[in-house]
């Protein structure tokens, strides 16, 4: 059996290497956190709440209010896919932009995503954009709560999945500094 080290050996040379990987020396990573907030009910929905921002940053309650504001209308005029009706949002209110990540669960295991981005410096509503052809399809942050999403959405699939198991998984939300 062949370790992954090994295979690594055999195919990445010290060349290979230093094009790979290179992150602007003058970067820094910042933590974020991310803060549970009330679930989003839409006709037919009802969506988890997870807001990503900066440790020291306050999320000022019009942004947010704006980005519910804009989901309900998304839903409203049937541009969101609502699949079985759980899922979740996570806000993530960044530097100079905010982006509105709406998954919902659909074809039992499946994740449907739509991906709204807002300039927050004079844009004044959100853009819906393709991720993975307009835009990423999700960043480093916004991976922590998208995999604790997956997590209970696994512990309700092999739930009973009755009322109390569908209170479980909405109840249970990611927090923490990442």
């Amino acid at each position: 059996m062949v370790v992954a080290s090994e295979r690594v050996d055999a195919i990445a040379d010290e060349a290979t290497l230093a094009g790979l990987g290179n992150v602007p020396a003058g970067y820094r990573h910042y933590e974020r956190r991310v803060v549970a907030g009330a679930p989003l009910s839409l006709p037919g929905a009802l969506l988890k709440w997870s807001t990503v921002h900066r440790s020291e940053a306050i999320v000022p309650p019009e942004a947010e209010a704006t980005a519910r504001a804009h989901v309900r209308a998304e839903a409203a005029a049937g541009r969101i896919e609502l699949g079985h009706g759980l899922g979740f949002v996570v806000f993530h209110f960044s530097d100079a932009t905010a982006y509105l990540i709406v998954a919902m669960w659909y074809q039992t295991q499946e994740l449907w995503q739509s991906l709204f981005v807002r300039e927050l410096a004079g844009e004044e509503g959100y853009r819906r954009v393709r991720p993975g052809f307009d835009w990423s399809t999700i960043c480093v942050w916004e991976l922590d709560p998208v995999w604790h999403e997956r997590q209970a959405w696994v512990r309700y699939l092999a739930s009973a999945r009755d009322a109390a198991a569908k209170r479980t998984y909405l109840d249970d939300h990611p927090t923490g500094t990442m």
